[in-house]
């Protein structure tokens, strides 16, 4: 998790944290297989999808070069609400919480 730069999770609020926790718990059953399976995309929240590095604005891009992550060719984000995202690394079978992103800038075109 990065708690600095620009997405860090220092911005987050306590109602974020209630809401993406309520957002996590209904994940909690599922393999990460199956919660970033491309194929189940949709707008709603708890959605996921894939996005490649070089489609995250140069911000983004420069705060993973940063914190040594900018080798993660593929991040993860999880719609929380219609405008909140939470980003994601995959390693192998586990996803790690790496932003949170409540005005959607990290990727604004993902939707």
């Amino acid at each position: 998790m990065d708690f600095e730069g620009p997405y860090g999770w220092h911005r987050a609020t306590r109602d974020h944290l209630v809401t993406v926790v309520e957002v996590v718990r209904g994940m909690e059953t599922q393999t990460v297989t199956e919660i970033f399976d491309a194929a189940r995309y949709r707008q709603a929240v708890g959605a996921t999808k894939g996005i490649p590095f070089t489609e995250i604005c140069r911000r983004a891009q420069r705060r993973l070069r940063e914190i040594n992550l900018d080798e993660h060719h593929l991040l993860y984000e999880i719609r929380v609400t219609r405008r909140a995202r939470l980003w994601c690394l995959r390693f192998n079978a586990v996803a790690c919480l790496l932003w949170w992103d409540p005005d959607h800038l990290v990727c604004p075109r993902s939707d």
